[in-house]
């Protein structure tokens, strides 16, 4: 099961590290995205009906 690790909330939004080991759920926010990946195997996410790499050397920013 995915789970958050750490929190931060503040002026500049938010900031989860959350340790997944299944895909997110389909859905968007108002604010932009960032995707890290930390440590753990490549995988990949689906993005506007593209797939977006997650390995050491790929970031992902998504618009709202």
């Amino acid at each position: 099961m995915s789970s958050a690790l750490r929190i931060a909330i503040g002026t500049f939004g938010r900031v989860a590290l959350l340790d997944m080991d299944r895909p997110l759920v389909k859905h968007a926010h108002a604010q932009c995205h960032v995707l890290l990946k930390v440590e753990g195997a490549d995988t990949e996410f689906h993005v506007g009906g593209r797939s977006v790499a997650r390995a050491d050397q790929a970031t992902a920013l998504i618009t709202p």
